[in-house]
């Protein structure tokens, strides 16, 4: 009021709250911007599906007990290790103790916490049967994590087997190879194919390396760039699922997580309407969700959901059937974990083959590599060896 311009912080849920309370202590807003208090213990930490699993287990085992909930909450703050998720529980703790509902604090962490975990606890919360709703979520992230793990064991030995392979074949062209250049032309003997490749690739390499990493470096960035618009990604994803093999393979943990989600949302008290919405985000196929986001309408209009699902042609005959006859039965939430139980043990059998398959595949190519580079510097020895006798 006196015109001095002064500058501070307010804790208010949005703008119109932070100038009333302004206001209040008779101050005028100029500008006001959303603080965000960034860690660097928060950057490079991430909440996966195993914290939230542990975290909804033990909320779940104290509301079991009694624990009122900001007590509960306390006390999983004090034994969380992750920093990020901690730092938001303690967010949320705090809007708590104001009155608000814990899945209206959950909602407000920035999409941090899933909308599967915030719709859940809110039906619970209308229901009175918060304890239960964590206790199936503990589970149904559970079930997520033993996917994920699953999927990180078959890309881990082909990972670690191009790096080892790289490493060798630089070893053997950096150090090995060029020992035998010097040797061979001082020979002028004429060098088979196979040298002449090998020696070929190194010369090519070494003069162009910068323009290849550059080259990598760039088709990096676009494809992140590519990433964030829908169109591209939608492309990309579509591209995914028409690939042999991998398409099936992710359908089927595509199919997995679909089913499960919509029946535990089902036996939680979401509407059904809420339950597509939530499950079509949760494939992480922006393709399939695109798709599966038009069942929405055509429920809706009254049409079932098998024969909404049936008109995607996204999931196999056998899984609609199974669908149609828990409609009809009115079993819907049984029969759609029957279907998710089917679909997880195809997809780990599946990668179980994946990963027998790819083992042998890796030694062989990466025997193959060594043993050309091995052949293409044996050959012209011989025929020294030869020229000298």
């Amino acid at each position: 009021m006196d015109g001095q311009e002064v500058q501070g912080f307010v804790e208010a849920s949005d703008k119109e709250e932070a100038i009333a309370q302004l206001r209040q202590i008779q101050l005028l807003p100029i500008s006001i911007k959303k603080y965000r208090d960034i860690n660097i213990s928060h950057v490079f930490t991430k909440i996966t599906s195993k914290d939230l699993s542990i975290f909804c287990k033990q909320y779940a085992s104290m509301l079991k007990a009694g624990v009122p909930s900001v007590q509960g909450l306390d006390m999983i703050i004090n034994q969380t290790s992750n920093p990020l998720l901690k730092n938001l529980l303690q967010k949320v703790c705090s809007l708590v103790q104001e009155g608000h509902y814990l899945s209206q604090a959950m909602l407000r962490q920035e999409g941090h916490f899933p909308l599967i975990l915030i719709r859940t606890i809110e039906a619970g919360e209308w229901s009175g049967t918060l304890d239960t709703s964590f206790d199936r979520m503990a589970e149904y992230f559970e079930k997520q994590y033993k996917i994920k793990k699953k999927i990180s064991k078959a890309l881990a030995y082909p990972i670690f087997l191009s790096l080892t392979s790289i490493l060798i074949v630089y070893f053997l062209m950096r150090v090995v190879v060029p020992q035998f250049i010097t040797l061979f032309e001082n020979a002028q003997i004429e060098l088979p194919k196979c040298t002449q490749i090998l020696l070929g690739i190194k010369f090519f390499f070494e003069n162009n390396s910068i323009y290849l990493i550059l080259s990598l470096l760039i088709i990096f960035l676009l494809s992140r760039l590519a990433l964030c618009y829908e169109k591209s990604r939608n492309f990309l994803h579509s591209l995914i699922l028409n690939t042999p093999y991998f398409g099936s393979l992710i359908k089927k943990v595509v199919s997995a997580r679909f089913n499960r989600t919509v029946a535990m949302l089902i036996s939680s008290g979401v509407s059904i309407t809420h339950t597509l919405v939530i499950s079509s985000k949760v494939t992480r196929n922006e393709f399939i969700s695109k798709k599966l986001a038009n069942t929405i309408n055509m429920v809706q209009q009254g049409q079932g959901i098998a024969k909404a699902l049936d008109s995607l042609s996204i999931f196999s005959s056998e899984i609609i059937n199974f669908i149609a006859i828990g409609e009809e039965s009115g079993q819907i939430e049984e029969m759609m974990n029957k279907v998710a139980d089917i679909c997880e043990i195809e997809a780990e059998t599946a990668i179980d083959s994946f990963i027998a398959l790819l083992e042998p595949l890796s030694v062989l190519f990466l025997g193959g590599i060594i043993a050309f580079i091995v052949i293409s510097v044996a050959l012209p020895m011989f025929e020294m060896y030869v020229f000298i006798g």
